[in-house]
């Protein structure tokens, strides 16, 4: 009984200590968008970024991941997905991280903060 209780009570601790998920805000339904009309919805808060490359190796050659992503009413990144990458999964992680912490600004024509969908390219090389 004493060791059923112990347990119940790291469980219980355990689903407290995690993480509450992340959920977009949407002002309305999401809409399809190619990246170069990206910028009539959403701008890049800022001009350059680093990624947290802690525990991962990078391949002995260079390549791309486009990655498909969610951009929600307030600017942040939701739902990313690799489409397509070279090498295959090589550079994968990298992307998905660089593209995870990313914010966005409306453009002057989104004053709706209309969310999108768009995908993005990343090129890694040497």
């Amino acid at each position: 009984m004493k060791y059923l209780m112990s347990l119940l009570l790291v469980l219980g601790l355990s689903a407290c200590m995690s993480a509450p998920k992340r959920i977009p805000f949407l002002t309305q339904e999401p809409v399809a968008v190619e990246l170069k009309d990206l910028m009539n919805y959403w701008v890049e808060s800022a001009n350059s970024f680093s990624v947290d490359t802690i525990g991962l190796t990078p391949p002995k050659s260079g390549g791309y991941v486009k990655v498909r992503c969610l951009i929600d009413s307030n600017g942040e990144v939701f739902d990313t997905q690799v489409v397509d990458s070279q090498p295959q999964g090589g550079w994968d992680e990298f992307a998905l991280r660089a593209i995870h912490d990313r914010k966005y600004s409306p453009s002057d024509k989104n004053s709706a903060k209309v969310p999108v969908y768009v995908v993005r390219e990343f090129k890694f090389g040497f």
